[in-house]
C-alpha cells in the first residue's frame, strides 16, 4: 500500500497561496474550501476542477458562513414548518386553512422526511417533488402553494438557518395562468334577460332579483361590489357612486 492511499483527505489537499481559503486535492484535481468557524478548520468540497467556478463557489460559501446561525445547523424541515404556523395566528380562517393545506401537502409527501436538515434541502430535490404532488392543481392553486412553501423557507433564511431559499431557483415554479373569458350579453339581450325575469309568475322575488341583475348590469358591478356598498357611497344627484 502506498503513503499516498495511507492518507486522508486533509492531508491530500494542497494550498492555493493565490487565494485564500481554497485548497485542491493532490490526486482528483477537485478544489476544497478550507474555512474556520468557532475554531475548527472546515474545509468541504466544492465539487469542480474549475479554478474560476471555485473561486466563486468559495465566495458563496464565506459570505453563507458568516449569514448562518452556528446553533441552527441541525435544524429540521419540521422545525422550520412549526415555527412558521406560529405566524399565522393573525391570518383570517379561510387564507390560515389554505397554508395550512399546503404544508400539511408537504409535510405528507416529502420523500427524504421532516427530519431532513433545512440546510440540506435541494431545489432540484423541490423541482421533482412539485411535479409529482402539485402538478394536478389548477394554475392558481399550484402558484399558491409554492408561495406558501417558499415563504416557509424564507422565514428559515431569516431565522439564519439556511442561506438561501431554495425555492428561489426551482424551474417548476409558477404556472401560467388561464385566460378567463367573460361572456357579455348585448344591450338587446340584456334587456330580454330582464323582461323574462320580471314575468315569471311562480317567482316570488321576481321584481327583486330583476332589480338587482338591472343594478349590476347597468352599474357594470359584480355581485360583491354590489353586496359591500352603503349609502353614503351612492350619489343620487349625479347618478354616481363614489
Amino acid at each position: 500500500m502506498s503513503n499516498t492511499s495511507r492518507k486522508s483527505t486533509r492531508q491530500l489537499l494542497k494550498t492555493i497561496k493565490t487565494f485564500t481559503g481554497l485548497r485542491v486535492h493532490s490526486i482528483s484535481g477537485v478544489y476544497y474550501a478550507s474555512l474556520k468557524r468557532n475554531g475548527k478548520r472546515i474545509e468541504r468540497s466544492l465539487q469542480t476542477r474549475d479554478r474560476k467556478f471555485a473561486e466563486r463557489k468559495l465566495r458563496e460559501l464565506r459570505g453563507d458562513f458568516e449569514t448562518l446561525d452556528p446553533s441552527s445547523g441541525q435544524t429540521t424541515i419540521q422545525q422550520v414548518l412549526e415555527k412558521f404556523k406560529a405566524t399565522l395566528l393573525t391570518k383570517a380562517p379561510k387564507t390560515k386553512a389554505t397554508i395550512l393545506g399546503a404544508l400539511k401537502r408537504f409535510e405528507t409527501s416529502w420523500p427524504n422526511g421532516l427530519f431532513q436538515r433545512a440546510r440540506d434541502v435541494k431545489s432540484s430535490d423541490l423541482d421533482v417533488w412539485i411535479s409529482s404532488n402539485l402538478g394536478d392543481l389548477k394554475p392558481r392553486s399550484f402558484n399558491r402553494y409554492v408561495d406558501i412553501l417558499s415563504a416557509a423557507f424564507k422565514f428559515a433564511v431569516m431565522d439564519g438557518v439556511i442561506a438561501r431559499n431554495p425555492f428561489e431557483s426551482v424551474v417548476n415554479r409558477r404556472k401560467k395562468l388561464d385566460s378567463i373569458v367573460r361572456r357579455r350579453p348585448t344591450n338587446d339581450q340584456f334587456e330580454k334577460i330582464l323582461l323574462d325575469i320580471r314575468t315569471q309568475r311562480f317567482n316570488s322575488h321576481a321584481k327583486e332579483s330583476a332589480d338587482f341583475l338591472e343594478f349590476l348590469g347597468r352599474a357594470a358591478v359584480g355581485q360583491a361590489e354590489a353586496a359591500s356598498l352603503n349609502w353614503p357611497q351612492v350619489d343620487l344627484e349625479r347618478r354616481e357612486m363614489l
